[in-house]
Formats: structure tokens, C-alpha cells, sequence
């Protein structure tokens, strides 16, 4: 797992209408975001990795 700063111009639009608040952690100037970038393996087994992430697995988000 890696921090990661991505840059959405289109949040730009929501944050000048008011809709989001940039919070200076999470949502930065300009429509930064700082993010979390994570790689699973496909190896590793997804019921037991979103039991203990606490999450479902229908929130998880696989590519492949």
C-alpha cells in the first residue's frame, strides 16, 4: 500500500458550487484528493481479506 495524491478537475466544478469542502487532508486545493493505493494478489483469498478489512465483498473493487 502506497499514499498517493490524484488530481480530478472535474471535483473542481462540486468544490466551487459548494457541494464538497476542501479539508485540507483529504480533499486539497484544485480537486486534489490523497488517496490509498493497494494491490491484492490474485492469489490471496477475497472472503478472508474483506472479513478482516471489515468490509463486503461487493464493496471490494477487483480488476482482472
Amino acid at each position: 500500500m502506497t499514499q498517493a495524491h490524484i488530481n480530478m478537475p472535474e471535483l473542481q466544478d462540486t468544490l466551487d458550487k459548494g457541494c464538497l469542502q476542501v479539508d485540507g487532508k483529504i480533499i486539497k486545493l484544485g480537486g486534489n484528493l490523497v488517496i490509498i493505493k493497494a494491490i491484492v494478489e490474485l492469489i490471496w483469498y477475497l472472503p478472508a481479506i474483506t472479513k478482516r478489512f471489515g468490509i463486503a465483498e461487493s464493496q471490494s473493487i477487483l480488476f482482472g
